[in-house]
């Protein structure tokens, strides 16, 4: 029977060799990946956050030592060098965890590189405050590993803990990247990346074997029964990827759900306040009209410019422009001449027209029709207003207009508050107004989470074509991903103001939008584990009761044998014949007792010379299956007093 103890030993330390090879391989080629300038090969997708190159180095570092303590164990030099590989490891993970977890974050974690820009708004090339807790966790173990050298049982045992902590936390890493929702994305902390979970994994895996006791007692097994195993085994792989394969469609197909929930809700908001932003310009168009073309309010203002404001007209006038201002909630009304001077205002002040109106002055007279003026400031810096402006027609068709009647708006007194106001309530929702301006794109309304006033803001189109404000000006619609001014993750609705040059946006943070997916993400991967784990106990249970069984069926042939044995010798002892067994060099092992009075006391044990006669081929009575040689003969054999005897032998010797 060959020794399983070293058998089992040795497939353990291939395995633990193994998964350190292919940790350390995870780590180098993050590096290489770095130097060279394939960041794929340190974040596999270019959604997701890149290894940090001081991860990359502790993993290599780590890999390597795992590895060359497997396979020279005894080797007290690459001992103490692992100690301190683990201990240093250790130390540096503890710092920058906490740096990170304060958001500070050095330049010496990119080891020389040049690494910039960021990820899910985290600087890239920095150690995650979670991959800072794994490295601590493998260190430990590590540490606890070497410094243990050979023990055996529980004391060795403890080694593996932090192991098996360290597998439990990169497993369910794996899993959030599996299903799509990474953890620590969008939250402000940098998230451990991917390949640094596949390598975590690894690494545990490298541990826990390397943890195992350096000797075990094994009970060797039937074949069956070691197929039984080897069955279970197979069945838990299976189930388990059943489980996680379950798992990933269900909440993709959540994922999917949801996202088309919030596009539509997005979708919806953005529909509403477009056709608001419509039906209100419409109003305000619809308000210049009562003036425009009419021919009783351009009778009394000709009268009103020509005899000054000291007649009858001049109280009309105020009296029309007084009520359409009550009414209607401008900010300001006045009127200017056809030279741009300021004749009646209401209320009454002397401030000017603004610049914008009069820069616009000859083009608005000249148009005919009601005019609303888009968004701007007063003077440089100043309020930003909009107008409604009327040319007032003269009485004679053939005679120039008369002037321009302004409906100034304050847009903070509806628009802007309109434009705020989100339907359900909401930690990163907003609505954006912007318009085209040659190469740049304006912000037209105050922004959220960015300080100053309108119109104040504006990106460049070439620079940052991702944008969805930039979008919505090159006439895309519907839903769209990108980040914003801020340069975080966004999901936008964007839309076109009908016969007007605004664009729409209705955007809200991808993290918010994902924040429902996270609480389920982490009730589905822990769905997943505990079928897993109780797939995995099921099967224990079976194996135990299985071995337990085959122990069972062990003991009662071994009991019903030595029943059947003490049968045979008792029914032998009470034959009158002499009855010996030997062995095959004809040395005696058992006698009855006519044998033992026959032959001596001292009998067993000694050899005796038989005379083997002629054989024939037989079965034997004990066991049909088995064959046996009979052989007969006679010979004179001296008793124990001195006598010869002639005795006739029928023996029988098992094949």
């Amino acid at each position: 029977m060959p020794d399983k103890t070293v058998t089992s030993e040795a497939r353990f330390k291939r395995w633990a060799a193994v998964a350190a090879l292919l940790a350390a391989g995870t780590g180098g080629a993050a590096l290489l990946g770095l130097l060279a300038g394939l960041p794929r090969l340190a974040s596999l997708g270019s959604g997701y956050i890149p290894m940090a190159p001081s991860t990359a180095l502790l993993l290599l570092l780590y890999g390597v030592t795992i590895f060359l303590h497997v396979r020279q164990p005894g080797h007290s030099r690459l001992r103490r060098a692992g100690l301190v590989i683990f201990g240093a490891g250790t130390l540096a993970s503890l710092v920058l965890g906490l740096l990170a977890l304060n958001r500070t974050y050095l330049t010496f974690e990119h080891l020389g590189m040049t690494l910039i820009g960021s990820v899910a708004g985290v600087p890239v090339g920095h150690m995650s405050p979670l991959t800072a807790l794994c490295f601590l966790l493998a260190g430990l173990s590590g540490i606890g590993s070497l410094a243990l050298g050979h023990g055996h049982g529980p004391c060795k045992r403890l080694a593996g803990w932090p192991a098996l902590l360290l597998a439990m936390v990169s497993s369910v890493l794996l899993l959030a990247y599996l299903y799509g929702a990474p953890l620590l994305y969008h939250s402000g902390f940098v998230p451990p990346a991917a390949t640094t979970s596949i390598a975590f994994f690894l690494l545990s895996a490298a541990l826990l074997a390397q943890a195992r006791p350096a000797t075990r007692t094994y009970t060797p097994l039937s074949a069956a029964f070691a197929h039984t195993r080897n069955g279970l085994i197979a069945a838990v792989l299976i189930l388990a990827m059943v489980i996680i394969s379950t798992g990933y469609l269900y909440f993709r197909k959540h994922i999917a759900d949801h996202r088309q929930e919030m596009a539509s809700h997005l979708s919806a908001v953005a529909e509403l306040k477009v056709a608001e932003l419509v039906r209100w310009r419409s109003e305000r168009l619809g308000d210049g009209s009562m003036y425009f073309r009419n021919p009783d309010f351009s009778v009394l203002v000709r009268l009103f410019l020509d005899r000054g404001g000291q007649d009858a007209p001049d109280r009309r006038v105020a009296t029309w422009l007084e009520k359409v201002r009550d009414a209607y909630g401008y900010d300001r009304v006045f009127f200017v001449d056809r030279v741009g001077t300021l004749r009646y205002s209401v209320p009454d002040s002397d401030e000017p027209p603004g610049h914008f109106l009069l820069d616009q002055l000859a083009t608005l007279l000249s148009a005919d029709a009601v005019q609303l003026s888009g968004l701007h400031p007063l003077y440089p810096g100043g309020p930003v207003r909009m107008a409604v402006a009327v040319p007032v027609a003269d009485p004679d068709p053939a005679a120039p207009p008369l002037g321009l009647l302004v409906l100034r708006i304050d847009p903070e007194a509806y628009l802007f508050p309109f434009l705020r106001r989100w339907p359900t309530p909401s930690r990163t929702a907003e609505t954006l107004l912007v318009r085209r301006e040659g190469d740049k794109v304006m912000f037209l309304n105050p922004l959220r989470f960015a300080d100053g006033a309108p119109l104040d803001l504006h990106v460049n189109v070439s620079g940052a074509v991702a944008l969805p404000a930039i979008k919505a000006t090159q006439g895309m619609q519907g839903v769209v991903l990108g980040p914003d001014y801020r340069g975080v993750a966004v999901v936008a609705a964007v839309r076109s103001v009908a016969d007007t040059p605004w664009f729409l946006v209705a955007r809200m943070d991808q993290a918010e939008v994902d924040a429902p997916l996270r609480k389920l993400l982490w009730v589905t991967i822990a769905l997943v584990c505990a079928l897993v784990l109780a797939v995995g106990a099921g099967a224990g249970l079976i194996w135990r009761r299985q071995r337990a069984r085959f122990y069972r069926q062990q003991m009662e042939t071994a009991q019903r044998l030595r029943e059947l044995s003490l049968r045979q010798e008792a029914i032998l002892a009470a034959v009158p014949d002499i009855v010996i067994e030997t062995d095959g060099d004809q040395v005696c092992t058992w006698a009855n007792g006519p044998g033992v009075a026959f032959f001596g006391a001292d009998l067993i044990g000694r050899s005796v010379d038989f005379h083997w006669g002629a054989s024939v081929d037989g079965d034997d009575g004990l066991n049909p299956k088995r064959q046996a040689e009979v052989r007969v003969s006679e010979g004179l054999y001296r008793r124990s007093d001195g006598q010869e005897r002639l005795l006739a032998w029928r023996s029988r010797r098992l094949a």
